[in-house]
């Protein structure tokens, strides 16, 4: 059987490769990542729909719109948003864009909004909490709760 022999200058060499790799390789681990999402609109198309337009129309300029409002007058959402992070962190949003388009109780374009993350407002609706006057007890306010009060079975001043 053969024996393969490194000497000193191939061992250098392939230690500084592997340590080159190894560097590279945590350095692309800690990259930011910016990613979009949702309707890529372009401004040409934006500007393109107007006041008057069909339902119709805007669907076939714009594309199935992300979501529509459940209520009365209608209303078009297209939403798109960019993400960045790094692969240990979690994604942060850096930047929203809300195209909503109001139709007319006729079902035509009425006014056009574009919105950004700026314009928006931050609501907690997975909590399923609802707040007390008094707050919430803790467990030892639960277990304690009676001691050290003056009970009393009866009214004396109250007759019986």
């Amino acid at each position: 059987m053969a024996q393969v022999v490194i000497t000193g200058g191939a061992r250098l060499r392939l230690s500084r490769l592997f340590a080159a790799s190894l560097l590279s390789l945590a350095l692309a681990g800690c990259a930011t990542q910016e990613e979009r999402r949702g309707h890529l609109l372009v401004d040409s198309d934006i500007q393109q729909v107007q006041p008057g337009m069909s339902q119709e129309q805007v669907r076939g300029l714009l594309g199935t719109p992300d979501t529509t409002s459940t209520v009365a007058p209608v209303t078009f959402y297209y939403i798109s948003s960019t993400v960045r992070g790094s692969s240990f962190l979690e994604p942060s949003e850096i930047d929203r864009h809300i195209l909503a388009v109001y139709f007319t109780p006729f079902g035509t374009v009425g006014q056009v909004g574009n919105y950004t993350l700026k314009d928006g407002k931050v609501i907690d609706v997975i909590s399923r909490t609802t707040p007390t006057a008094r707050g919430d007890k803790s467990l030892i306010e639960k277990l304690f709760k009676g001691i050290g009060k003056k009970q009393q079975l009866f009214d004396p001043e109250k007759p019986q």
